[in-house]
């Protein structure tokens, strides 16, 4: 048990909050990187950072208002605030309709939630470290890498029946700290490429942790609340299922949808005729700055085209993605007639 980290003059720093304020500004830098990524920086985007971090933190604090309100002999707004503990998972889902409501307001209508998953998942792994340094510890364990604390700390750790001196117990927020780890490496690099539909990221990283979560309570030490589960159990079993028909339903309302391009990715151009039998990968910003305005142009009016037709896109909400997928694959159609029409015509060489 680690309470305070440090000291700045007579001040003191808790552990617990300079991890979580550490974790959001970290989380912040790798929001503002893929946003840039994505083409989505965006005057309105701090706004929506506000939204998530608001809504985080009365999510948080809701999740463990009933526990506070039956424990405390005098409960008040301030203990409330001050001492009735917060909750990851009423954070994420307090984050997520802070999120909606902000855009709401902003009048944004682009998806976020594939900038926001490895920028979530950082910021997790990194505010962990504070929980894993100042509460509960798991439940006793056998294995080699459990932890055990000294009768003092044991003393002061907060709501852990299970804390015993000498006794090894599992490390429960390291295992959580690992999962978050991996989860960011693979929304930031391997996933990032492979979604088929725009906030497909997000929605992929909450069903994993919802998954990880719920297996993970077995060895945190919470108190049982029926049938053997814990209140995060319990929780997970009412939220995750919406989870897994959001992320089904986004591909029903899809069919055959193509993978988002990577923003930083080249584009498949096939071959150009009998001397270029093969496709070709060619990258936006190499076609001729010319054809931009064109290709703009003739990528709204395909995309009003699809929009009409039974099955296209005006069978959903317009997508950002789908919107950008068209204008490159038009942009790069357009620099393919250029090149053929230079082909032809030595004067305009």
């Amino acid at each position: 048990m680690v309470p305070v980290l440090f000291h700045v003059g007579v001040l003191p720093v808790r552990t617990h909050e300079f991890f979580t304020l550490l974790g959001l500004a970290v989380g912040s830098g790798v929001l503002v990187i893929e946003a840039r990524r994505r083409g989505m920086l965006d005057a309105r985007l701090p706004w929506l950072v506000l939204g998530a971090l608001l809504g985080g933190g009365i999510g948080a604090r809701l999740g463990t208002l009933g526990r506070y309100l039956a424990d405390a002999p005098d409960p008040s707004v301030s203990g409330a605030l001050l001492e009735g503990g917060k909750t990851i998972l009423g954070g994420l889902a307090g984050a997520y309709v802070g999120v909606l409501i902000a855009k709401r307001i902003l009048g944004y209508r682009e998806h976020t939630g594939d900038a926001f998953a490895p920028a979530v998942a950082i910021a997790v792994a990194i505010g962990r470290v504070g929980c894993l340094l100042t509460e509960q510890v798991g439940t006793p364990t056998s294995l080699p890498w459990g932890i055990a604390v000294s009768p003092a700390v044991a003393a002061r750790i907060p709501m852990c029946p299970t804390c015993s001196a000498g006794e090894l117990m599992h490390p429960s927020f390291l295992y959580e700290i690992a999962f978050h780890l991996v989860m960011f490496f693979l929304l930031y690099t391997w996933l990032r490429s492979r979604a088929k539909v725009s906030g497909d990221l997000f929605t992929f990283y909450l069903v994993a942790y919802a998954a990880f979560r719920f297996g993970v309570e077995f060895v945190r030490g919470n108190d049982v609340l029926f049938g053997g589960l814990t209140g995060p159990q319990v929780f997970l079993l009412i939220t995750a299922p919406l989870l897994v028909l959001r992320f089904v339903s986004g591909r029903r309302r899809l069919p055959g949808s193509v993978p988002a391009p990577d923003p930083d990715g080249p584009v498949r151009l096939p071959g150009r005729g009998p001397c270029h039998p093969g496709p070709r990968w060619v990258h936006p910003r190499h076609a001729p700055a010319g054809v931009a305005q064109q290709g703009l142009l003739e990528g709204l009016h395909l995309w009003a085209a699809d929009r009409g037709r039974p099955g296209g896109s005006g069978d959903r909400r317009p997508d950002r993605l789908h919107a950008g997928h068209v204008l490159r694959r038009v942009h790069v159609e357009l620099t393919t007639r250029e090149r053929d029409a230079s082909d032809r015509d030595p004067d305009r060489r």
